[in-house]
């Protein structure tokens, strides 16, 4: 089992988010800033980070870079991380961020489910609602 932060600003998508990822975390740690999730990778690097893309002043895409910057310059491990999408076209950006899983609301639990395990076995996950249908 693993130790996951969860960041959103937002208790009703907190709750969401706990109780799918419940069934794959021996520990979950919520944070409703990015800034505050930020000092505390510097202390304690989680398995895995869960976070939403709307967060406060600073969402997934900026801590997300922010993780990697930190990262290559040697202040910190890497923290895998999921970015929960707003939208589909959402997934343009998300993917220029290194993140290694994104989930696109409204989602069912066992989408998140799959992303964590995928991600914490050193893998990764895009979630393909709402995708564009390709010409047959």
């Amino acid at each position: 089992m693993a130790t996951i932060y969860l960041v959103c600003d937002s208790e009703a998508v907190k709750d969401e988010l706990s109780m799918s990822l419940d069934f794959v975390a021996s520990k979950l740690v919520w944070f409703n800033s990015a800034q505050t999730f930020l000092q505390q990778c510097k202390t304690v690097t989680p398995d895995l980070a869960v976070l939403d893309m709307q967060i406060g002043n600073m969402g997934a895409i900026a801590a997300i870079h922010e993780l990697h910057l930190e990262e290559s310059g040697g202040r910190m491990d890497h923290v895998p991380t999921i970015a929960i999408l707003d939208r589909r076209a959402d997934v343009f950006i998300v993917r220029r961020t290194m993140v290694e899983g994104f989930v696109i609301k409204p989602f069912a639990s066992r989408k998140l489910i799959d992303a964590a395990r995928a991600v914490l076995a050193g893998g990764t996950y895009e979630d393909t609602s709402y995708a564009p249908l390709e010409n047959a």
